[in-house]
């Protein structure tokens, strides 16, 4: 089953998880600002189309999406990718351009799953499940 709209929502609603079979998911051009960590739970997803919204950030749960093959987030506004998405596997197509990108940087990020888990560990950050940290933020000791 493939889930198609063309509406002016905010947010995805949670009740697609309750489509555990789902295997295409596009909403591109909704308006939306926000994609729950239900995502996840679509086990069966191979495609997730995104496109043309307002989202700022995508749930570290997307890892989770086993079945992936193309993940299209492009024309957003993504500062982030949650280091998580380095979990997917290296044949996923990650369609991230045209965001404001800082972590990892917009020109790792348009080269895919692969260069995103190499900037990740070369920059000591970790691709197992952690935050992204920027090298500009501090922590009081």
């Amino acid at each position: 089953a493939v889930v198609s709209t063309q509406s002016t929502g905010e947010a995805i609603p949670d009740s697609l998880a309750e489509l555990p079979n789902l295997a295409g998911l596009l909403l591109d051009g909704n308006a939306l600002t926000e994609v729950p960590p239900s995502i996840g739970n679509l086990r069966h997803l191979r495609v997730l189309s995104l496109r043309n919204n307002y989202i700022e950030t995508i749930p570290e749960s997307v890892s989770l999406l086993v079945n992936i093959e193309l993940v299209d987030v492009c024309q957003n506004r993504l500062t982030r990718l949650p280091s998580t998405i380095s979990q997917l596997s290296e044949k996923v197509q990650l369609r991230a351009q045209d965001n404001q990108l800082e972590l990892p940087p917009q020109h790792v990020a348009d080269k895919g799953i692969v260069s995103i888990r190499a900037f990740l560990q070369t920059s000591g950050n970790d691709p197992d499940g952690q935050s992204i940290q920027s090298e500009f933020e501090t922590t009081d000791i």
